[in-house]
C-alpha cells in the first residue's frame, strides 16, 4: 500500500466552479512541470556537449559530425521546448475560458438591457439622451515658444 495522499483528479466542472481554481490548477501544473522541465534541459545540454565532442567518422566530409551531433539532439531540445508550451497553452485557456464564459455573457446582458431601455424609451415617445462631449480647455500659450516667428501675423 502506498502512503501518498490521494491526488485530486481535475474534471471540467472543478476548472469552471472559479477563476481561483483555474489559477491554482496552472500553478500547480507549473509545479509539476518544473522539476521534468529542467531534468530535460539539463539532459539536453549535456548530450548536445556529449555528441559535439565526438570525434569524426572515417569518410565524413566537413562539418558533418558537427551536423549529425546537431540532427541527432534536435528532439530532446524540442521535448525541452514543447515542455515550455505547456504552460501557455494553459494561461490562453484561462485567458480564453474568462473571456468567453465569464466576461461574455456580462456584456451581452448589459448591452440587452441598453436595448431593453431605448425600446421603452421609444414606446414613450421619449428620446434617448446623448451625452454632450466635455468641452476641451484651450491650450496654454508657452511662455517662451520656439516657433513664434513662423506663425502668421494677423
Amino acid at each position: 500500500m502506498s502512503t501518498d495522499k490521494p491526488r485530486r483528479m481535475w474534471t471540467p466542472d472543478l476548472l469552471s466552479e472559479s477563476p481561483e481554481k483555474r489559477q491554482f490548477h496552472l500553478e500547480q501544473r507549473r509545479e509539476q512541470l518544473r522539476p521534468v522541465l529542467e531534468d530535460m534541459r539539463r539532459l539536453a545540454r549535456e548530450v548536445g556537449v556529449d555528441l559535439d565532442e565526438r570525434e569524426e567518422l572515417d569518410g565524413d566530409l566537413p562539418f558533418q559530425a558537427a551536423l549529425r551531433a546537431r540532427r541527432t539532439a534536435k528532439p530532446l531540445k524540442q521535448v525541452v521546448a514543447d515542455l515550455e508550451r505547456v504552460i501557455d497553452h494553459l494561461i490562453a485557456y484561462n485567458a480564453r475560458y474568462t473571456q468567453a464564459y465569464e466576461k461574455l455573457p456580462k456584456e451581452r446582458a448589459k448591452k440587452a438591457a441598453d436595448k431593453q431601455r431605448l425600446r421603452e424609451l421609444k414606446a414613450a415617445g421619449g428620446q434617448a439622451q446623448i451625452e454632450a462631449p466635455a468641452e476641451k480647455a484651450e491650450p496654454e500659450e508657452d511662455a517662451a515658444p520656439l516657433f513664434e516667428h513662423l506663425k502668421r501675423r494677423a
